[in-house]
């Protein structure tokens, strides 16, 4: 037996769109005769067609580039650049774990501390701003 979901299963209202929204992710769906008594339980992947609108500002940390697409393409050239310099960041002598700790406290470092920590011109973040909220 098999039977089909739609869209609409996964989605809800969205005051930002004024619409139904589908949010993209993975939904367990689990099937039983009561909630105490599940017998066949699946992942399902959803993919949505529309994305939320998100303001970036200064205080807008560098994980949530990953809101967006033009945020996706910006993290994902920020990433290649800081690969090519992996080999001076230091990360070894934090020891084991030492590069997901470094990860961890890039994501949640505001953008506007690129300047400071990423030796990024003030001028260059806002043009990054302007043109991730354009």
């Amino acid at each position: 037996m098999s039977f089909t979901l739609s869209a609409r299963a996964f989605a809800y209202y969205e005051e930002k769109i004024h619409d139904f929204f589908v949010p993209s992710g993975v939904y367990g769906v689990e099937i039983g005769a009561s909630s105490r008594d599940i017998r066949l339980d699946e992942e399902i992947s959803v993919n949505g067609t529309v994305e939320l609108p998100y303001v970036y500002t200064l205080t807008s940390t560098v994980g949530s580039l990953l809101k967006t697409a033009k945020g996706r393409a910006l993290f994902e050239r920020m990433m290649a650049g800081m690969q090519q310099s992996k080999e001076m960041d230091g990360t070894d002598a934090l020891g084991e774990g030492g590069a997901e700790m470094a990860r961890r406290m890039m994501m949640e470092m505001p953008l506007g501390s690129l300047a400071t920590f990423g030796n990024v011109p003030m001028e260059q973040i806002q043009g990054m701003l302007a043109m991730l909220n354009s």
